[in-house]
């Protein structure tokens, strides 16, 4: 059996994910992988209206799209921090919800015999092992209560033709 604690909050343990129907399992990392998707496009985002590249760059398209901002248009203090602001706490998410990647490789390895570093059940794009979900450790140290909540961040907002009811973890 293999331990494992989690580095950050989660609202589950691995022990009450191996209880869960593999079906569950490959629908919530579909899930998690899509909202890591939706926090990292959004950070590229703020990071270009934040960091906007030279006038011309991209095309002119825009604010935040490659158009400088000019004296008029300059971002305000508080709004640059705000923007700082969510990009951490969306860092702060994707590092979360890789972890729980984990952890559910983790219990369908323990449940199934799946190999827990198998590249299938890798975060989109980090099937290279950049991303924490790329590699299952067999423990780590550290930790928080597995009982946290989760956050309105953690929400998912359902793709068009899915069921907007279910579990999510």
């Amino acid at each position: 059996m293999t331990t494992f604690t989690p580095l950050h909050s989660q609202p589950v343990s691995v022990a009450s994910l191996v209880a869960l129907e593999p079906d569950t399992l490959t629908a919530e990392i579909s899930r998690l992988q899509n909202s890591i998707a939706h926090l990292e496009r959004s950070n590229r985002e703020l990071l270009d209206f934040l960091h906007p590249p030279p006038t011309g760059a991209l095309g002119g398209a825009g604010a935040g799209a490659g158009q400088a901002w000019d004296d008029e248009e300059a971002l305000d203090e508080e709004t640059k921090r705000e923007f700082e602001l969510s990009i951490e706490e969306n860092r702060v998410t994707i590092a979360r919800q890789e972890e729980r990647l984990v952890m559910i490789r983790l219990a369908m390895e323990q449940k199934l015999g799946v190999d827990a570093t198998n590249n299938h059940y890798d975060v989109v794009g980090r099937a290279n092992g950049s991303g924490t979900a790329g590699s299952a450790p067999s423990s780590a140290s550290g930790g928080a209560d597995g009982d946290a909540a989760m956050s309105e961040q953690d929400a998912q907002v359902p793709m068009p033709g899915e069921e907007d009811d279910g579990m999510y973890l």
